[in-house]
């Protein structure tokens, strides 16, 4: 069996920690090391060292170049279009040359435009084929701007193709698919939930921390909308009181939260000014995010139902309890793996729940415990090889022959 992985866009450390798991998870599923993974020079080598030892150097890497992006808009609307027509090519060269019962077709990211290309030419493809579904959903139910109901028009158009053996959507968490049932998005058979992927890179069992207080943390990038991750600042202020307490944002902080900000958080991102958002490199943000105590989340109940968020596989995977606000998918793990933080219905409970917890006592320690064992639990399953049995496992009951 042969895998072709495609990311069309990603640069550099963007999705490296994704990408890197599921090229190794394609692999263990598909029983194979022929494996070529097709995208931007700069991502595959990020990826390149996180994918395991024995995968790594086999892999035949294929790079997209693209025409370099001008700053003026003028300018930047035609190099659009020329790097849309390199992905629908990209695409029709892959199919065309990968047209085999034997090979398997996973992308991973691209635009929804790019979408729409891969589905079309997947219809006419007796290749395995996989596609990757991310947050874009979200504008099915939610598009404000016309460039969002472009994005929610041209996916009910890809979802509506019709089901085929050889094709499945792949999602990433377990809460997305029930709605897509409900809502007649799609039927059960074409649809396989995964466990986002847990990297190799998290290991050890950190445990809380020694120190006199608690260091809380916002991780990835800070965003409103999505987010509502301005709810740190005025959260840090009134918890001021207690000298023990200090909170931190760690990752990126877009400028888009200036009017929130505040001298009670600490800021420990890779931005080059406030208008300048850039992640912090991957090794700076595994330091900080380890010496946090909780992360904190103050998602929206009806954000990141329909997208995997890279912040809550890091805080599994590095098995930090949470605080947070109630949420579809914290209330998936809990009841699933046991409590793994404190859920909060409200900003004003979530106040008193870190009050209480800025004594340290043995109890909150003993309870901090317990939390890092069920997160323990939860890794396990999000773990490479464990994802891979469970993908096997849903293609084949779903009509795959992987013995091919």
């Amino acid at each position: 069996m042969k895998v072709i992985f495609i990311d069309q866009t990603s640069q550099f450390d963007h999705h490296q920690v994704f990408n890197s798991s599921i090229v190794d998870i394609l692999s263990l599923t598909f029983k194979t090391k022929e494996v070529t993974c097709e995208g931007i020079a700069t991502s595959h080598a990020s990826m390149k060292p996180l994918i395991s030892q024995g995968l790594r150097d086999e892999i035949t890497y294929n790079s997209i170049v693209y025409p370099r992006t001008p700053k003026r808009i003028f300018f930047k609307f035609f190099v659009y279009f020329r790097k849309e027509y390199i992905r629908y090519h990209h695409f029709k060269n892959i199919f065309k040359q990968n047209n085999s019962e034997n090979t398997v077709i996973f992308l991973s990211i691209s635009t929804f435009t790019g979408l729409y290309y891969y589905r079309r030419f997947a219809k006419r493809s007796v290749s395995k084929v996989l596609c990757v579904l991310h947050g874009d959903m979200d504008y099915l139910y939610k598009a404000e701007s016309f460039n969002q109901k472009l994005n929610a028009y041209t996916h009910s158009k890809i979802l509506g193709m019709g089901a085929q053996v050889n094709f499945k959507y792949v999602l990433l968490n377990k809460v997305t698919k029930p709605v897509f049932l409900k809502d007649n998005w799609l039927t059960d058979n074409e649809m396989i939930d995964i466990f986002k992927p847990i990297s190799s890179e998290y290991n050890g069992m950190p445990i809380a921390s020694q120190s006199p207080g608690l260091i809380l943390g916002h991780i990835g990038s800070m965003e409103i909308r999505r987010k509502q991750s301005q709810l740190l600042y005025p959260l840090a202020q009134e918890m001021s009181k207690f000298s023990n307490l200090k909170f931190r944002t760690v990752g990126l902080v877009t400028a888009e939260i200036i009017p929130y900000k505040n001298d009670y958080v600490q800021e420990i991102s890779g931005n080059k000014s406030e208008n300048e958002p850039f992640y912090l490199s991957r090794e700076d943000y595994v330091s900080e995010l380890q010496k946090l105590d909780y992360v904190l989340f103050f998602f929206p109940s009806d954000e990141y139902v329909m997208r995997a968020s890279g912040a809550v596989m890091d805080f599994v995977g590095f098995l930090k309890p949470i605080i947070a606000l109630k949420h579809p998918l914290f209330d998936y793990f809990t009841d699933t793996f046991g409590d793994i933080g404190y859920i909060c219905d409200t900003m004003e409970e979530m106040q008193e729940v870190i009050a209480d917890l800025s004594k340290k006592t043995p109890e909150s320690l003993a309870r901090y415990q317990c939390f890092v064992d069920n997160l323990a639990k939860l890794r396990a399953k999000s773990a490479v090889s464990e994802v891979a049995i469970e993908l096997r496992e849903q293609l084949t009951k779903k009509g795959w022959d992987l013995n091919e």
